[in-house]
């Protein structure tokens, strides 16, 4: 089977096709990675040897003649590819990268699968929606007839020792100013406590807090993960799917400007779920969180954790592969 694996422009689109692509590849699948080459999908896919292609995109937000050209041409090179590919199925994870890849897909009556990460579906989602084989869910919201509530996938499958003997503070592959100064502010304010921060690459710091400890980007989180008696971080789909998956109590801080608001009900789910804390971003927020990481009892973080566990879909990338493999079938009977 040759599979056309497309999603990115920011790591929760990016690293659950990359899951998707290493099982193809491990399958004995032929898999190629359609991305945008000034975004991360060009990176990752190199360091695991998945055959990448460029195709020009521009953010739908930035609605320009430059929007216009870029598209028009990624449209343009992705249809001249993918004739020449000639891929049994499209897998889609969204973001504003997989607009021409899916818009040259459907002209070519190539079959393909969209898979939406967060609980509101994105804009590119959105468009193809109706033209497309099969639609998967990570959230149980606006699923309608035909589509599959899947759920999203985490990195690490593994289990962890975890000793908690940090708090986490982490904004994303990016990094987050507010969530920086509110693990300064913490630090400071609690000597007692050791704290790590995950910063983002551009962040400079220009004083010395002892039990505060500080990385820009990490590569693998497990580390992170292990030593978390408790995580404040924003409510990315890949994030909470991981935090899930290990059942680590978190405090979620969605980003309030986040597309559609999605990060608000993304983290809304959870909080519905007995999961997470959730806590807004205003005047207000260092004091209510201070209170709630002070507070966080044994039994509490106990509950937390074993209600995080159970939203997550251990088999969903298994059923993934299947839905996959299922459109792919469908076509070639057709």
């Amino acid at each position: 089977m040759k599979v056309v694996v497309t999603g990115g422009g920011t790591g929760g689109h990016l690293f659950p096709a990359i899951l998707i692509c290493e099982e193809l590849i491990r399958n004995g699948h032929e898999v190629y990675y359609f991305g945008n080459a000034k975004c991360i999908e060009k990176t990752e896919t190199a360091k695991r040897n998945i055959p990448f292609y460029a195709i020009p995109s521009r953010n739908t937000s930035k609605k320009d003649i430059k929007f216009v050209v870029e598209n028009t041409r990624g449209i343009l090179k992705a249809l001249r590819i993918l004739k020449k590919i000639k891929p049994d199925v499209v897998y889609s994870t969204g973001g504003f990268t997989t607009a021409p890849v899916l818009a040259a897909t459907s002209y070519l009556k190539i079959p393909f699968v969209l898979h939406e990460q967060n609980t509101v579906v994105g804009l590119v989602n959105k468009i193809f929606r109706k033209s497309a084989n099969s639609f998967i869910h990570s959230f149980p919201f606006d699923v309608e007839e035909h589509e599959k509530m899947i759920g999203n996938l985490s990195r690490y499958d593994d289990e962890l020792q975890r000793t908690e003997s940090h708090v986490v503070f982490m904004g994303g592959s990016g990094g987050a100013k507010f969530i920086n100064q509110l693990a300064v502010q913490y630090a400071k304010d609690n000597p007692h406590k050791q704290v790590c921060l995950l910063s983002g690459r551009n962040f400079e710091m220009t004083e010395s807090i002892p039990n505060l400890s500080i990385q820009g980007f990490v590569e693998d989180m497990r580390e992170i993960y292990r030593k978390s008696e408790v995580v404040i971080a924003r409510a990315g789909s890949t994030t909470l799917a991981e935090l899930s998956y290990y059942g680590i109590p978190s405090i979620i801080i969605p980003m309030p400007n986040s597309a559609d608001n999605h990060q608000e009900k993304n983290a809304e789910y959870y909080e519905w779920k007995n999961a997470i804390i959730k806590i807004s971003q205003d005047e207000y927020t260092y004091h209510t969180l201070s209170n709630a990481v002070n507070k966080l009892s044994r039994d509490l973080k106990k509950s937390l954790s074993t209600h995080f566990k159970s939203c997550y879909n251990k088999n969903a990338k298994s059923q993934i592969i299947k839905e996959i493999h299922r459109v792919s079938k469908a076509n070639k009977i057709h």
